[in-house]
C-alpha cells in the first residue's frame, strides 16, 4: 500500500471520489458513515482536507474496496465517460460514438 504522504491530498481525494461514484454512493451517505458532514467529504474529495487513515479505511470499505486498492500507485481508475469523435465519412458533422 502507498503511504498517505506519497500521494497528494488532491490525488487521494480524486481516488475516493471515483470510488464513491463507482459504488453509486452520495456524499451524504459517505459523510454519515464517518460521522461527518457532506461538506467534509467534499473537502476531502477536492484535496482541501487530507483524509485520516481511519476515515480512509471506513470509506474504502463502504465503497466496496480495500484501502490498498484505493491507494496503490498502480491503481488504474477508468473514466467511462462517453467520448465522441468525428468520422471522416460523416462530413456533415454527425459524430460517431466510440
Amino acid at each position: 500500500m502507498t503511504d498517505l504522504n506519497v500521494l497528494s491530498a488532491q490525488e487521494i481525494g480524486r481516488r475516493l471520489r471515483v470510488s464513491r461514484e463507482n459504488a453509486n454512493k452520495r456524499q451524504a451517505e459517505a459523510a454519515e458513515v464517518i460521522g461527518m458532514s457532506p461538506l467534509t467529504i467534499d473537502s476531502i474529495e477536492t484535496g482541501e482536507r487530507l483524509v485520516r487513515f481511519d476515515e480512509l479505511q471506513i470509506l474504502a470499505n463502504f465503497y466496496g474496496h480495500s484501502v490498498n486498492a484505493v491507494m496503490r500507485l498502480e491503481a488504474v481508475h477508468v473514466n467511462l465517460t462517453r467520448r465522441c469523435r468525428l468520422n471522416d465519412s460523416h462530413s456533415k458533422g454527425i459524430a460517431d460514438v466510440t
